[in-house]
């Protein structure tokens, strides 16, 4: 059971905090799961201990650039954006 100022502190979040935090929460949950599947522990990657504790801590502001460099250190897609149609522009 959740306490009142849990529930109020939930209803006044913003929707694109709420967005953020499951995205990253899967991401980092993705990254886990990449590193056990290779059987890579996180001294193979070549990141700094400090940067991988970032990630995993919720403190690390991934750019495209380093999703795209860490996807290619695993060697797995980290995310998938739609494609609304295979149109060219």
């Amino acid at each position: 059971m959740r306490s009142k100022t849990v529930d109020r502190l939930l209803k006044s979040t913003p929707h694109d905090v709420k967005i953020f935090v499951d995205w990253y929460a899967g991401l980092v949950v993705r990254i886990n799961e990449l590193l056990r599947e290779h059987e890579m522990n996180k001294k193979k990657l070549d990141k700094k201990p400090s940067e991988i504790f970032k990630w995993f801590n919720g403190e690390h502001n991934f750019t495209l650039q380093s999703l795209a460099k860490l996807s290619a250190e695993l060697g797995e897609p980290l995310l998938e954006v739609p494609k609304k149609s295979e149109r060219l522009y």
